[in-house]
């Protein structure tokens, strides 16, 4: 394998790491309305952030996803597992796409959080019985 594939798997590693972090300390400070309104954006920086430095932005966050996902399958939530990775990926082709449309990285970072946002709130208002 190449080096390129570590320093991915490395960046991917460091995106649920710092997600966690942040989502933790988030958690603390905000509570659930934090995971809302915070998380999203917090969450779309660290995986398009890292994504951009080792170049490979959609392998980023769907690493993230699948950390996510293990998280979620650990807790038995199958379905919120396959969910978790299927957004953060599908987040991290709506950056890409805006990215390059617009050629202004910001902006797709801003859509894909406002859409992690509004999941986020969907998920926490009709989510969880």
């Amino acid at each position: 394998m190449s080096s390129s594939f570590f320093l991915w798997c490395l960046a991917g590693l460091a995106a649920v790491g710092l997600g966690y972090l942040g989502n933790s300390a988030i958690w603390r400070l905000l509570g659930s309305s934090g995971t809302i309104f915070l998380v999203p954006f917090w969450e779309e920086a660290v995986k398009t952030g890292l994504g951009f430095l080792v170049g490979r932005l959609i392998f980023v966050h769907a690493f993230f996803g699948l950390g996510e996902a293990s998280l979620e399958f650990y807790r038995r939530r199958k379905i919120a597992a396959g969910l978790a990775f299927v957004t953060h990926l599908g987040f991290g082709f709506l950056t890409l796409f805006l990215w390059r449309a617009s050629g202004s990285p910001v902006l797709g970072w801003l859509a894909a959080s406002c859409l992690h946002f509004l999941w986020n709130w969907f998920v926490q208002r009709f989510g969880r019985g």
